[in-house]
Protein backbone atom coordinates (compact mmCIF):
# COMPACT_ATOMS: atom_id res chain seq x y z
CA UNK A 1 0.00 0.00 0.00
CA UNK A 2 1.42 3.45 -1.08
CA UNK A 3 2.14 6.05 1.29
CA UNK A 4 -0.61 8.67 1.03
CA UNK A 5 0.04 13.11 1.61
CA UNK A 6 -2.29 15.17 2.47
CA UNK A 7 -3.08 18.87 1.75
CA UNK A 8 -5.13 20.98 4.00
CA UNK A 9 -6.28 24.67 3.17
CA UNK A 10 -7.65 26.36 6.13
CA UNK A 11 -9.87 29.82 5.84
CA UNK A 12 -10.85 31.92 8.67
CA UNK A 13 -13.66 32.42 7.56
CA UNK A 14 -15.00 28.54 6.88
CA UNK A 15 -15.45 26.37 9.26
CA UNK A 16 -14.43 23.09 7.01
CA UNK A 17 -10.61 22.61 6.28
CA UNK A 18 -10.04 21.73 2.28
CA UNK A 19 -8.14 18.51 2.37
CA UNK A 20 -6.16 17.36 -1.27
CA UNK A 21 -4.69 13.21 -0.39
CA UNK A 22 -2.73 12.07 -3.41
CA UNK A 23 0.31 9.69 -3.32
CA UNK A 24 3.82 9.95 -4.34
CA UNK A 25 3.23 8.93 -7.78
CA UNK A 26 0.66 11.08 -8.04
CA UNK A 27 2.54 14.01 -7.15
CA UNK A 28 5.01 12.86 -10.09
CA UNK A 29 2.25 12.96 -12.15
CA UNK A 30 1.10 16.26 -11.32
CA UNK A 31 4.43 17.73 -11.25
CA UNK A 32 5.27 16.10 -14.93
CA UNK A 33 2.04 17.77 -15.91
CA UNK A 34 2.43 20.88 -15.06
CA UNK A 35 5.95 21.41 -16.13
CA UNK A 36 4.25 19.84 -19.31
CA UNK A 37 2.17 22.38 -19.59
CA UNK A 38 4.26 25.40 -19.16
CA UNK A 39 7.00 23.57 -21.65
CA UNK A 40 4.04 23.90 -24.16
CA UNK A 41 2.97 27.26 -23.25
CA UNK A 42 6.47 28.99 -23.45
CA UNK A 43 7.43 26.74 -26.72
CA UNK A 44 4.41 28.33 -28.27
CA UNK A 45 5.42 31.88 -26.96
CA UNK A 46 8.85 31.89 -28.66
CA UNK A 47 7.23 30.19 -32.09
CA UNK A 48 4.45 32.63 -31.91
CA UNK A 49 6.69 35.59 -31.60
CA UNK A 50 7.73 36.27 -35.67
CA UNK A 51 4.04 36.15 -36.40
CA UNK A 52 3.16 38.65 -33.67
CA UNK A 53 5.53 40.96 -35.10
CA UNK A 54 4.77 40.33 -38.49
CA UNK A 55 0.90 40.96 -37.38
CA UNK A 56 1.97 44.25 -35.64
CA UNK A 57 4.38 45.08 -38.96
CA UNK A 58 1.53 44.36 -41.23
CA UNK A 59 -0.45 47.20 -39.31
CA UNK A 60 2.56 49.72 -39.30
CA UNK A 61 2.37 48.89 -43.11
CA UNK A 62 -1.13 49.79 -43.42
CA UNK A 63 -1.00 52.86 -41.60
CA UNK A 64 1.70 54.50 -43.66
CA UNK A 65 -0.84 53.59 -46.62
CA UNK A 66 -3.25 54.93 -45.30
CA UNK A 67 -1.09 58.08 -44.44
CA UNK A 68 0.08 57.93 -47.92
CA UNK A 69 -3.29 57.36 -49.69
CA UNK A 70 -4.67 60.93 -47.76
CA UNK A 71 -1.28 62.47 -48.82
CA UNK A 72 -1.64 61.80 -52.52
CA UNK A 73 -5.26 62.92 -52.52
CA UNK A 74 -4.66 66.13 -50.81
CA UNK A 75 -2.15 66.40 -53.52
CA UNK A 76 -4.53 65.48 -56.14
CA UNK A 77 -6.73 68.44 -54.89
CA UNK A 78 -4.07 71.16 -55.10
CA UNK A 79 -2.64 69.45 -58.81
CA UNK A 80 -6.73 70.06 -60.33
CA UNK A 81 -6.15 73.85 -58.51
CA UNK A 82 -2.81 74.38 -59.81
CA UNK A 83 -4.29 73.17 -63.61
CA UNK A 84 -7.27 75.34 -63.17
CA UNK A 85 -4.98 78.30 -62.50
CA UNK A 86 -2.47 77.18 -65.14
CA UNK A 87 -5.84 77.19 -67.50
CA UNK A 88 -6.66 80.29 -66.67
CA UNK A 89 -3.49 82.26 -67.07
CA UNK A 90 -3.12 80.97 -70.34
CA UNK A 91 -6.19 81.51 -71.17
CA UNK A 92 -5.51 85.67 -70.39
CA UNK A 93 -2.05 85.73 -72.34
CA UNK A 94 -3.18 83.80 -74.98
CA UNK A 95 -2.25 80.36 -76.08
CA UNK A 96 -2.67 78.32 -79.26
CA UNK A 97 -4.61 75.59 -77.85
CA UNK A 98 -8.01 76.39 -76.86
CA UNK A 99 -8.97 76.00 -73.65
CA UNK A 100 -12.64 75.49 -71.94
CA UNK A 101 -12.81 76.70 -68.18
CA UNK A 102 -15.30 77.55 -65.78
CA UNK A 103 -14.61 81.46 -64.53
CA UNK A 104 -16.16 80.94 -61.41
CA UNK A 105 -14.66 78.08 -60.31
CA UNK A 106 -11.09 79.45 -61.02
CA UNK A 107 -12.53 82.62 -59.02
CA UNK A 108 -13.65 80.68 -56.22
CA UNK A 109 -10.13 78.67 -55.91
CA UNK A 110 -8.32 81.72 -56.32
CA UNK A 111 -10.15 84.24 -53.59
CA UNK A 112 -12.05 81.89 -51.05
CA UNK A 113 -9.47 81.98 -48.54
CA UNK A 114 -8.63 85.65 -49.36
CA UNK A 115 -10.71 88.24 -47.12
CA UNK A 116 -13.00 89.23 -50.13
CA UNK A 117 -16.51 89.29 -48.44
CA UNK A 118 -17.88 92.32 -47.31
CA UNK A 119 -18.19 91.22 -43.62
CA UNK A 120 -21.35 93.32 -43.00
CA UNK A 121 -23.58 96.57 -44.38
CA UNK A 122 -23.33 99.84 -42.32
CA UNK A 123 -21.01 103.29 -42.68
CA UNK A 124 -17.13 103.42 -41.50
CA UNK A 125 -17.46 105.55 -38.05
CA UNK A 126 -13.22 104.93 -37.23
CA UNK A 127 -10.75 103.91 -39.48
CA UNK A 128 -7.60 102.16 -39.02
CA UNK A 129 -4.64 104.00 -37.28
CA UNK A 130 -1.41 102.27 -36.07
CA UNK A 131 0.15 105.20 -33.92
CA UNK A 132 -3.56 104.86 -32.04
CA UNK A 133 -3.38 101.12 -31.70
CA UNK A 134 -6.74 100.90 -33.64
CA UNK A 135 -5.78 97.63 -35.81
CA UNK A 136 -8.81 97.49 -37.70
CA UNK A 137 -12.15 99.77 -38.61
CA UNK A 138 -15.16 100.16 -36.98
CA UNK A 139 -18.30 99.85 -39.42
CA UNK A 140 -21.79 101.14 -37.64
CA UNK A 141 -25.04 99.69 -37.67
CA UNK A 142 -28.20 98.71 -36.14
CA UNK A 143 -28.04 95.82 -33.30
CA UNK A 144 -28.63 92.33 -34.84
CA UNK A 145 -27.22 93.57 -38.50
CA UNK A 146 -25.96 90.43 -39.95
CA UNK A 147 -22.27 89.55 -39.79
CA UNK A 148 -21.18 87.47 -42.86
CA UNK A 149 -17.36 85.29 -42.98
CA UNK A 150 -15.05 87.04 -45.12
CA UNK A 151 -13.40 84.29 -46.62
CA UNK A 152 -13.40 80.11 -45.97
CA UNK A 153 -11.73 79.28 -42.61
CA UNK A 154 -11.48 77.91 -39.35
CA UNK A 155 -12.85 79.07 -36.44
CA UNK A 156 -10.12 79.44 -33.81
CA UNK A 157 -11.97 81.95 -31.11
CA UNK A 158 -15.25 82.24 -30.74
CA UNK A 159 -16.04 83.46 -26.80
CA UNK A 160 -16.98 86.52 -25.20
CA UNK A 161 -13.80 89.04 -23.14
CA UNK A 162 -14.60 91.82 -21.19
CA UNK A 163 -12.52 94.20 -23.37
CA UNK A 164 -13.85 93.05 -27.11
CA UNK A 165 -17.22 91.57 -25.74
CA UNK A 166 -18.37 88.22 -28.40
CA UNK A 167 -15.86 87.84 -30.90
CA UNK A 168 -15.18 85.45 -33.07
CA UNK A 169 -11.73 85.23 -34.85
CA UNK A 170 -11.23 82.72 -37.97
CA UNK A 171 -8.07 81.10 -39.45
CA UNK A 172 -7.83 81.02 -43.31
CA UNK A 173 -5.30 78.55 -43.68
CA UNK A 174 -3.12 81.09 -45.73
CA UNK A 175 -1.70 83.27 -43.52
CA UNK A 176 -4.85 85.55 -43.55
CA UNK A 177 -7.06 86.05 -40.26
CA UNK A 178 -10.31 87.82 -39.37
CA UNK A 179 -11.31 89.75 -36.19
CA UNK A 180 -15.05 90.19 -35.86
CA UNK A 181 -15.35 92.16 -32.07
CA UNK A 182 -18.50 93.65 -29.97
CA UNK A 183 -20.98 90.95 -31.93
CA UNK A 184 -24.19 90.89 -29.65
CA UNK A 185 -24.53 87.25 -30.70
CA UNK A 186 -22.12 84.26 -31.93
CA UNK A 187 -23.57 81.17 -34.46
CA UNK A 188 -20.35 79.55 -34.32
CA UNK A 189 -18.00 77.49 -32.08
CA UNK A 190 -14.03 76.92 -32.41
CA UNK A 191 -12.65 74.15 -34.63
CA UNK A 192 -15.88 74.68 -37.05
CA UNK A 193 -15.19 75.18 -40.64
CA UNK A 194 -16.89 78.26 -42.48
CA UNK A 195 -17.00 79.61 -45.78
CA UNK A 196 -16.69 82.74 -47.42
CA UNK A 197 -20.66 84.76 -47.11
CA UNK A 198 -21.82 82.51 -44.04
CA UNK A 199 -23.23 84.18 -41.29
CA UNK A 200 -21.05 83.93 -38.06
CA UNK A 201 -22.62 86.82 -35.92
CA UNK A 202 -25.05 89.50 -35.25
CA UNK A 203 -23.99 93.21 -34.99
CA UNK A 204 -23.58 94.81 -31.12
CA UNK A 205 -22.16 96.35 -28.72
CA UNK A 206 -21.22 94.10 -26.31
CA UNK A 207 -17.53 94.75 -24.42
CA UNK A 208 -16.03 98.21 -24.14
CA UNK A 209 -18.23 99.66 -27.19
CA UNK A 210 -19.48 103.36 -26.77
CA UNK A 211 -22.46 101.97 -28.73
CA UNK A 212 -23.17 98.89 -31.85
CA UNK A 213 -20.69 98.20 -34.48
CA UNK A 214 -18.59 95.67 -35.95
CA UNK A 215 -14.56 96.36 -35.14
CA UNK A 216 -12.91 94.15 -37.89
CA UNK A 217 -9.62 93.60 -38.13
CA UNK A 218 -7.43 91.62 -40.85
CA UNK A 219 -3.97 90.31 -40.20
CA UNK A 220 -1.70 88.76 -42.68
CA UNK A 221 1.19 86.40 -41.35
CA UNK A 222 1.49 87.96 -38.21
CA UNK A 223 1.05 91.73 -38.24
CA UNK A 224 -2.49 93.84 -38.96
CA UNK A 225 -3.19 95.48 -41.51
CA UNK A 226 -6.12 98.13 -42.97
CA UNK A 227 -8.98 95.99 -43.98
CA UNK A 228 -10.23 98.96 -46.51
CA UNK A 229 -7.60 97.97 -48.66
CA UNK A 230 -9.55 94.56 -49.16
CA UNK A 231 -12.76 96.87 -48.70
CA UNK A 232 -12.65 100.06 -50.20
CA UNK A 233 -16.23 100.72 -50.93
CA UNK A 234 -18.08 101.54 -47.43
CA UNK A 235 -19.26 105.27 -47.01
CA UNK A 236 -17.86 107.01 -44.07
CA UNK A 237 -19.78 108.22 -41.43
CA UNK A 238 -19.08 112.11 -41.34
CA UNK A 239 -19.08 111.36 -45.54
CA UNK A 240 -22.78 109.98 -45.27
CA UNK A 241 -24.20 112.69 -42.86
CA UNK A 242 -23.40 115.30 -45.23
CA UNK A 243 -24.65 113.44 -48.19
CA UNK A 244 -27.97 113.79 -45.72
CA UNK A 245 -27.24 117.43 -45.28
CA UNK A 246 -26.70 118.34 -48.68
CA UNK A 247 -30.05 116.60 -49.59
CA UNK A 248 -32.25 118.33 -47.36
Amino acid sequence: MSKKYKLIFTSPYKEKALKIEFSKSELYIYLASIFLLLSIFITLIIFSKPIVQEYFKVQNINKQLSEQKAIIDNLSGTINELNLMKNYIESIIGTEKEVNIDENLIRSVLVSNVPSSYPVEGVLSQRFDLSKKHLGIDIVNDVSTPIFSVADGVVIFSDFTKEIGNAIIIDHKNGYFSHYYHNEELFLEKNEKVSRGDLIAKLGGTGMASGPHLHLEIWKDGEAINPILLFPNFDEKDELNNERNNDE
